[in-house]
């Protein structure tokens, strides 16, 4: 053993400069898998610590305008029940067009700061005092090409009783916000949120039309919704509620950001290959070049065991640098992620350090190491008996042998002869090892690029994840006769 200590100690003073080569290469591409990885764990969490960190409602109880047919429970009452943690109130004032739009306002301190707190993406929230003054939800902002500093332009319903039926509201926008609710895939409308102030609510309330919103969070979270219902049912006496349970949209956002966490975890693996064909050829390569000495050192008493033992050596100073850079590469990296959804979720975007990540990814870096270089320092062992061979039959190109009997190119002969022809001796390259790495390495990169883009497609068109029509018409009122109503209009349209 002391032996094998002593020569690899001689070899990293004669040689540290290629072993440090070899780590910082080893250790890039070990960053890059385990930053891929971390980004998927990052990617697949983000929407779960968006929603605890902006406390989430988990239900919405929606009032119904002008309709003794729905029960009209007031926050208080909610406030009441047993599983009830925290209430918070805000109205919504219906938009006429665009219909995919909803206007929010509220008196409640609490809408925002203690409940549904928001993210901003760009810009401030709007003033207090300021009538004019909004911010919009980034699925609005994306939909309606809005940016901070542009005018939006809506038409609200009046209040029944109220002329004219339909009122043209004016708004600056001064932010692009996300907050729970917001995020696609959803059905129907309810994410193109336009947030304004207590002083338009002022301005509005006995003049638009409008329902309440009332924003609850429970003790137990999702745990106890089963429970407020059966107290909710109970206080309405009979008559329907509008509850809302942001769990099950919360299922659809999840679902399609884990589908992109998969395609880094994908992304993981195909570079984990690459960089272990790339590394396998390196640290035998490396092996090879090494191996000249074994004959004097044989012919001085080491063993193939000992032999073994040295260049097993050099795999773990080589892997334990690696691993090194590999930590700092991914730390470099974390800023890259989460992608897609997940990036608009995440509640501390920037740098991001996964120990747990990290630290396997250095000790998997390490491993890789010393499992790539077992083999080659064996077969190098083996051969120690023997001199090292400078000359030896060179293997052709099939290639590039049928090129040149073809008549091809010069240049073209010769490219092909320097890229597939591996060379003799001790100064031959393993080409299907390097081919071979790097093909996998683009595979993984188109991949992963593809698999991100077509999902994105997804996303960004219903009709491909169900939502087949283009409107929906319908009333909060009950019983819902509305369609009947309007089934002839719609007949005779045109478009």
């Amino acid at each position: 053993m002391g032996a094998v200590v002593f020569r690899a100690r001689a070899d990293l003073r004669a040689r540290w400069r290629v072993w440090a080569a070899l780590g910082l290469l080893v250790g890039v591409m070990g960053g890059a898998v385990t930053a891929a990885a971390a980004g998927a764990r990052r990617t697949d969490s983000a929407y779960g610590r968006f929603l605890e960190s902006t406390r989430a409602p988990d239900l919405l109880a929606y009032g119904s305008p002008q309709s003794d047919s729905f029960a009209a429970l007031t926050a208080d009452q909610y406030a009441r029940i047993p599983q009830v943690a925290q209430v918070v109130t805000s109205t919504l004032f219906a938009v006429f067009d665009p219909p995919d739009a909803s206007i929010s306002a509220s008196l409640d301190p609490g809408l925002g700061t203690v409940m549904a707190r928001y993210k901003m993406l760009a810009g401030r929230p709007p003033r207090p005092d300021r009538v004019d003054e909004a911010m919009v939800s980034f699925t609005m902002a994306d939909q309606h090409h809005l940016h901070v500093g542009d005018t939006l332009r809506l038409s609200v319903s009046s209040a029944e009783g109220v002329q004219p039926a339909v009122v043209p509201v004016v708004f600056r926008v001064v932010g692009i916000e996300a907050s729970a609710g917001e995020f696609p895939p959803q059905v129907g409308t309810g994410t193109n949120q336009v947030s304004t102030t207590p002083a338009f609510y002022r301005a509005a309330a006995g003049t638009l039309r409008s329902f309440d919103v009332v924003r609850l969070r429970l003790r137990r979270g999702v745990r106890d919704v089963r429970a407020l219902e059966g107290e909710v049912q109970r206080l309405a006496a009979g008559k329907p509620t509008n509850l809302f349970t942001l769990d099950d949209q919360s299922v659809n956002t999840q679902h399609s950001i884990h589908l992109q966490a998969v395609a880094l975890w994908l992304l993981a693996g195909l570079l984990g290959m690459a960089g272990m064909l790339v590394v396998g050829q390196l640290l035998a390569r490396q092996a090879h070049l090494d191996s000249g000495e074994h004959p004097d050192l044989a012919a001085l008493g080491m063993t193939r065991s000992q032999l073994w033992g040295i260049g097993m050596a050099r795999a773990v100073v080589v892997g334990a640098a690696a691993a090194a850079v590999a930590t700092a590469v991914a730390l470099a990296l974390s800023p890259l992620t989460p992608v897609g959804l997940a990036r608009t979720a995440e509640p501390h975007p920037g740098p991001s350090a996964d120990w747990l990540a990290l630290g396997l990814g250095a000790l998997a870096t390490v491993v890789a190491v010393v499992l790539a270089g077992a083999w080659p320092a064996w077969r190098a062992a083996t051969r120690s008996g023997r001199p090292s061979a400078t000359t030896g039959q060179a293997r052709p190109s099939a290639v590039a042998g049928a090129l040149a009997r073809a008549s091809a190119p010069v240049p073209l002969t010769t490219g092909v002869r320097l890229a597939l022809e591996p060379g003799r001796g001790r100064s031959a390259v393993p080409v299907r090892s390097t081919l071979t790495g790097a093909v996998i390495g683009v595979v993984a990169l188109a991949g992963a690029l593809s698999f991100s883009a077509s999902l994105q497609h997804l996303l960004a068109t219903p009709r491909l994840y169900g939502v087949t029509y283009d409107a929906r018409i319908g009333s909060t009122e009950f019983p819902n006769d509305v369609g009947d109503a309007a089934l002839p209009a719609v007949a005779d349209d045109p478009d």
